[in-house]
C-alpha cells in the first residue's frame, strides 16, 4: 500500500519541497492451527511471517528484512476461555543505514535519530495471555487480556539510543448479531 506526502520537506539548500513516498512492506505468512485435543477444547496455533522491509520505498533505508514467529493456545472450559501467547520477532533496524530516506539526503545522525523514534519495533520477545466468557448475556462475550513487550535497548550510531519496556492490559465486549438463532436452526 503506497501513501506519497506531497511537498512534505523543505531542504535548505537547494530551497525547494520533496515528496515523500512511503510504502507497507509485502508479507509472506503460513500458518497452522489445531483444536483436536482435549475433545476439542485446546486450540494451539503457530504462525510464521516474513516481512520484505527492504523492497519498500522509505522503510528500505531504515530497515532490514525481518522473520516473526508466533505461537498461541487456547482452553476452552464451559464458557471460559483461557488465552496465552508468545511471539519471538529480530529486530529490522539497518545497523548500517546510510545517510538518505527515500533518496532524499538528511544525513546519518538525522536517519539514526528517526530510526531511534520507531524503537517498537526493536523488542525482540513478547508475551500476552488473556481471559474470555462466552454468553454472559445471549451472543454476548467478555474478554481481558494482558501482555508485554520484554524491557530491551539499542544504540542508534554514537549518539542516539532507546530504550523500551511496555505492557499493556484491556478488555472488549463482543455482541454476534443472529448467530445464536442461525446455529439453532441448522442443529
Amino acid at each position: 500500500m503506497p501513501l506519497r506526502y506531497d511537498n512534505l520537506l523543505f531542504l535548505m539548500p537547494p530551497g525547494v519541497f520533496v515528496d515523500l513516498e512511503v510504502e507497507q512492506p509485502n508479507n509472506v505468512g503460513f500458518g497452522i492451527a489445531n483444536n483436536s485435543l482435549m475433545c476439542g477444547n485446546l486450540l494451539l496455533a503457530c504462525d510464521v511471517i516474513f516481512k520484505n522491509w527492504d523492497n519498500c520505498d522509505y522503510w528500505r533505508d531504515l530497515y532490514d528484512d525481518q522473520w516473526i514467529f508466533a505461537a498461541g493456545s487456547q482452553l476452552t472450559l464451559g464458557r471460559w476461555k483461557f488465552r496465552l501467547g508468545y511471539s519471538y520477532s529480530d529486530s529490522p533496524i539497518d545497523s548500517d543505514p546510510g545517510a538518505t530516506i527515500n533518496g532524499i539526503p538528511v544525513g546519518q545522525a538525522v536517519v539514526e535519530y528517526y530510526q531511534a523514534t520507531q524503537a517498537g519495533v526493536i523488542s525482540e520477545h513478547r508475551l500476552t495471555g488473556g481471559i474470555g466468557y462466552d454468553d454472559f448475556l445471549p451472543g454476548v462475550s467478555f474478554d481481558l487480556f494482558a501482555g508485554g513487550l520484554f524491557p530491551t535497548s539499542e544504540q542508534f550510531g554514537e549518539h542516539t539510543s532507546a530504550a523500551l519496556d511496555i505492557w499493556y492490559i484491556g478488555g472488549g465486549v463482543t455482541w454476534r448479531f443472529g448467530q445464536r438463532e442461525c446455529c439453532e436452526v441448522i442443529n
